[in-house]
């Protein structure tokens, strides 16, 4: 047996116990981070606010054009002016935010400025909301081509013509291979902001990108395939159903015209109608249900030509997934937010007659 250290005293042992020595690694690099950090906030809040750096005198000269991104911070917006030579140093510019309140209140968006401006009056000019150009676009649910063309136009001052030309092209703008006849249907609805260097194709683009990307979140092609059907009726579908009634009825819509499509029965909607008249008359005419043309479901089998409007994300899954249920009628009851649905015509007949009620009362 080793009897090395046995006749060492308390006194001679000095050597701390590993437990002490990674408490005291512990705390000494605690102390290292705490002190890191309070430089790093020392030299930050000395860049930003206690040095003002280069300033222009103003008022400033020229134009540039100058974005500022949804979500950026003060210091984001003083590089972005900076490298526009709109404000002589981005420090500057964070130093004038941080003694007005109004610097939270920037918009996102495009402005167009002078170059060589103060730090302030670059502040005072975006702080401005008239300054804001605003080239929002809003697509509603259920709008057709020719509406969001209008929309577009008047939001960005890019003639309705120009819409148009761009449209005659589908596929240039990225709607998919399945569905290339027509624009229509492929401008998702949603609001959009448009830079000024924007043009017809560019817009008519990002709303048909939009529509593939709300598409395949829902797997739409795919699904619509494996039930047996062409994405592009499947897409006609969702149109017709977004035009016929409130989203909380789509499920039940959509299984009227599978109902019909089992049946070998026309879909009869009136949207249909409407669409081709460029109209939206609740109560047709007789002279309208009898005119023969391609968008007429009341007079013709299947599908129409092309979809007749936008479809909500709501209605394309809507005709992936109908409501259960016998139903082979249905029509809504003016001024109030009702649906019927019915598998007897007798009742539908019925109906009509609430409907006919309602539509003398709103004259009255």
């Amino acid at each position: 047996m080793s009897h090395v250290g046995l006749n060492m005293t308390s006194e001679e042992s000095h050597e701390p116990s590993p437990e002490h020595k990674r408490s005291r690694g512990l705390i000494v690099a605690i102390i290292v981070i705490i002190v890191a950090l309070i430089v790093a906030a020392g030299w930050f809040a000395y860049k930003n606010f206690g040095d003002s750096g280069p300033d222009y005198p103003g008022p400033g000269t020229g134009e540039v054009m100058v974005e500022v991104p949804k979500g950026a911070a003060i210091p984001t917006i003083g590089d972005e002016l900076e490298n526009k030579d709109v404000v002589a140093s981005a420090s500057a510019f964070v130093k004038a935010a941080s003694r007005d309140s109004r610097a939270t209140g920037i918009q996102a968006g495009f402005y167009r400025m002078k170059q060589q401006m103060s730090a302030q009056g670059a502040l005072d000019y975006l702080t401005d909301p008239t300054n804001l150009i605003s080239r929002l676009v809003v697509v509603k649910e259920g709008m057709r081509a020719n509406q969001i063309y209008e929309a577009a136009s008047k939001a960005t001052g890019i003639p309705v013509a120009s819409f148009k030309s761009a449209a005659e092209n589908p596929a240039s703008l990225g709607v998919p291979s399945w569905g290339t006849k027509s624009v229509e249907g492929f401008l998702y609805p949603a609001t959009y902001d448009f830079g000024p260097d924007a043009t017809a194709k560019s817009i008519l683009t990002r709303m048909v990108t939009e529509f593939n990307r709300v598409a395949k979140e829902i797997d739409f092609e795919a699904k619509a395939k494996a039930e047996g059907h062409k994405p592009y009726d499947m897409l006609i579908m969702a149109s017709i159903i977004e035009a016929e009634g409130l989203p909380e009825y789509f499920p039940k819509i959509s299984r009227v015209m599978y109902n019909r499509m089992d049946k070998n029965m026309p879909f009869q909607m009136d949207s249909t109608i409407n669409y081709y008249h460029d109209t939206s008359e609740i109560d047709l005419t007789g002279d309208q249900l009898k005119k023969d043309h391609p968008y007429n479901t009341h007079t013709r089998q299947g599908f129409p030509p092309t979809p007749i409007g936008s479809p909500s994300k709501l209605a394309l899954e809507a005709t992936l997934a109908p409501a259960d249920g016998p139903w082979l009628y249905f029509l809504s009851i003016p001024g109030t937010t009702e649906m019927r649905f019915e598998d007897s015509y007798e009742r539908f007949l019925e109906d009509q007659k609430d409907l006919r009620a309602a539509l003398e009362n709103q004259k009255n």
